[in-house]
């Protein structure tokens, strides 16, 4: 790895004005490039991820903020899950701002947005190679793809039959009994519909 840091500076119009934007790149085995994009902010510098286009995403006085709220969310998630038995691999969380407040948005710690793996067997199935015994929509992923969907252009979804979509039903209400500690009580699905529409129209006002 080079300790050679060469700097670029450019310009960038952000809301109207024109804001001194920096790059710092360093070589890393002759083959690849790290870049750091930052801009000079209040007298300190502030890492910001910058598009192709040059548009301005985040600066330092946010994503500081974003770090430390996703990482107490994911120790306290990972805290829950194993009072459960299980391992909190990984994650994502979503965040908006609005009048200068940041919001942690859409779901937490849902086996749409996290994988699980059941600690009990963990390390055995590691030292042997084997897949773990995971809580996740993996196993939807490895489905499709099973049967020749993976996202591709061109690709139609393949119709799923009932004993897989009761097969997944299955997976969440075992996950939401994991996390919860309680007993998934399964609703009556008639009037399904009518019952959607009810329960936003009540929720919008």
């Amino acid at each position: 790895m080079s300790d050679e840091i060469k700097r670029v500076k450019r310009e960038l119009k952000f809301k109207g004005k024109i804001i001194d934007f920096y790059q710092d790149t360093m070589e890393i085995n002759g083959d690849h490039t790290v870049i750091w994009d930052f801009i000079k902010h209040k007298g300190a510098a502030a890492v910001v991820p910058v598009t192709d286009e040059g548009k301005i995403l985040m600066v330092r006085q946010y994503r500081n903020a974003l770090e430390r709220y996703t990482l107490a969310l994911f120790e306290r998630g990972t805290q829950m899950a194993a009072e459960r038995g299980l391992i909190l691999v990984d994650t994502k969380y979503e965040f908006g701002k609005h009048n200068g407040e940041i919001y942690l948005m859409d779901e937490i710690h849902t086996p749409d947005s996290s994988r699980y793996f059941y600690s009990e067997g963990y390390q055995e199935r590691f030292e042997n190679g084997e897949p773990q015994k995971q809580l996740s929509k993996e196993f939807v992923r490895e489905w499709l793809m099973a049967n020749g969907f993976q996202g591709k252009e061109g690709q139609k979804v393949p119709e799923m039959t009932p004993a897989i979509v009761s097969s997944i039903s299955d997976r969440y209400i075992e996950l939401y009994e994991h996390i919860t500690g309680e007993t998934f009580v399964k609703a009556d699905t008639d009037q399904l519909a009518e019952r959607i529409e009810k329960n936003v129209t009540e929720y919008l006002g």
